[in-house]
């Protein structure tokens, strides 16, 4: 077992046969819990955003009214996402150090968080969207999708790819790191430019 732990190389590893039966054994039977654990609540509250945000929002904003459709998509949204939240704070609860560690799972749990936030502000200051709501509200599209992509990785046909882009980011982030403080630099010139 300790030589296991100890592999460097995990795709030798899971290349396997043996290790590919027991893999495939332990996901057929944990396919339907992921369906109504993960699967389920996640496109309710996928769905669920996707209309509030891009069809109710918008129209209680420009026309007002919509009080009751927005309090209801609200609550569907604020649930979801306490579920979701419960199971991240689970995963703190297991492994804090690997939680804190995992820039994904943050991720996750900020959008999540985020969403509540904005949720429960636009049923409290009705019709008062402001810059704020609406720049907090385009990040949590960004984490929402993200959180999509974070779900696909579990289906056998597509998770080769969300791993190859999750690597190509790690190679990446020295690289990153320059872009961006060269980015910065040049905006800051312009800045004093203006």
């Amino acid at each position: 077992m300790d030589a296991l732990k100890n592999t460097t190389n995990t795709g030798e590893l899971f290349g396997r046969e043996s290790i590919q039966s027991i893999v495939q054994a332990h996901w057929n039977f944990w396919n339907p819990y992921f369906v109504w654990l993960k699967l389920v609540p996640f496109a309710i509250h996928f769905i669920t955003f996707f209309v509030w945000s891009n069809f109710l929002l918008p129209t209680k904003a420009v026309e007002g009214g919509y009080e009751y459709e927005n309090q209801a998509m609200v609550w569907i949204i604020v649930l979801t996402a306490i579920y979701f939240t419960i199971a991240d704070l689970l995963r703190f609860c297991k492994a804090p150090k690997e939680f804190c560690t995992d820039p994904l799972k943050l991720l996750e749990f900020m959008g999540t968080t985020l969403l509540i936030y904005n949720s429960l502000y636009s049923v409290m200051n009705n019709d008062d969207f402001t810059v704020e709501f609406w720049r907090i509200q385009a990040l949590i599209c960004f984490f929402i999708y993200f959180r999509l992509v974070m779900i696909l990785k579990y289906f056998e046909n597509i998770s080769y790819l969300i791993k190859m882009i999750i690597e190509v980011v790690n190679d990446m982030s020295a690289f990153l790191v320059v872009l961006f403080v060269a980015v910065l630099a040049f905006a800051d010139a312009f800045y004093s430019l203006d």
